[in-house]
């Protein structure tokens, strides 16, 4: 372990695409606490300890290794928030430095626990945060993990989740990536994920009613200094203007059009509407032509092929281990 004294650890977790990012440099422009992720520690890709619980030293390269590739970029390229600012490289030396200080055996928790520990330290400031929108998946093996940890969850309605989706194709350059990236950029698609996040959230809710915060995308919006005293004092902090990071990583150029089409809408209600209903959103009526209708119908197969092409690359082990993975998760939300 390091030396200095584990700092408490907090986390934010929920919907991707639902302003975690945005109310991740916010909270890390406080004085007392450092944001950082994404670590998918507990997520995609954690890395089970042996059955005693713990890590020996295999289980500890595999993760120093999985680790320092990580991209920070979403917590720390926002030079208004960080403070100070992180350079090119720096976390995986961060990473090096803190795994070189661990002595195997090792429990997962206190793996993350140096990690938060270095990162506050090198802030000077007291208390950490982990921003990883995956993790809510897992919530409840990190609340045992971390007894006193809280978890701010994000939500974004699903409609405009479906928008934001939908926009990412855009982002990359060249459009040989660009089709290959909008084969899977089916409301289907969408919709299954907008789902599983949902009843993840409302299972984390109603599972740690003292320890979880929602936090809606559109209040973050629209009430940003409410919402972010809303969430300070939730974490017990003292209460500062963290406003200025607004608008980070935003889905969309201003004056961009985010209308959807009526398929979108379809597919939506069709996959998600009880979840919706449970996690406060009335669905919207949606009539599709009958044209529109079929072609989207006979697109999904294809958009899901896609997504399994893709997931091994994403995730480690297996597509059949995902999936497995994933119909726990829906079975325990039916």
């Amino acid at each position: 372990m390091t030396a200095q004294a584990p700092p408490p650890l907090d986390f934010v977790v929920g919907l991707p695409r639902s302003g975690s990012t945005w109310l991740g440099r916010a909270l890390d422009r406080h004085s007392a606490v450092a944001v950082f992720g994404e670590t998918c520690f507990y997520g995609r890709l954690y890395v089970p300890p042996r059955e005693d619980g713990l890590y020996g030293e295999e289980e500890l390269e595999r993760l120093r290794c999985i680790q320092r590739a990580r991209d920070w970029e979403t917590t720390t390229s926002d030079l208004t928030g960080g403070n100070p600012p992180w350079r090119p490289g720096e976390y995986a030396e961060l990473v090096d430095e803190v795994f070189a200080g661990l002595q195997p055996p090792v429990r997962p928790e206190e793996v993350l626990t140096a990690i938060a520990t270095a990162v506050a330290a090198r802030s000077s400031k007291p208390r950490a945060v982990e921003k990883t929108p995956q993790h809510v998946h897992w919530l409840p093996r990190m609340a045992e993990a971390f007894p006193s940890a809280r978890f701010v969850i994000t939500l974004r309605g699903p409609y405009e989740y479906t928008a934001s989706y939908k926009r990412l194709g855009r982002r990359l350059e060249g459009r040989a990536k660009k089709a290959v990236d909008l084969s899977w950029r089916h409301p289907l698609i969408a919709a299954l994920f907008w789902r599983s996040y949902a009843r993840s959230i409302n299972r984390a809710l109603a599972g740690y009613p003292e320890r979880t915060l929602l936090v809606r995308t559109e209040d973050l919006r629209d009430r940003t200094g409410e919402t972010l005293a809303g969430v300070q004092a939730f974490l017990e902090l003292p209460e500062q203007d963290l406003r200025g990071a607004e608008g980070a990583n935003s889905s969309f150029r201003e004056g961009e059009s985010r209308t959807l089409r009526a398929t979108d809408v379809f597919w939506m209600n069709l996959v998600a509407g009880r979840a919706m209903r449970s996690s406060g959103y009335r669905p919207v009526p949606a009539k599709p032509g009958v044209v529109a209708t079929a072609v989207s119908i006979a697109l999904a197969p294809l958009s899901v092929a896609a997504t399994a092409v893709r997931i091994p690359s994403m995730v480690p082990g297996s597509f059949v281990s995902y999936v497995q993975g994933w119909r726990r998760r829906w079975n325990a939300g039916a």
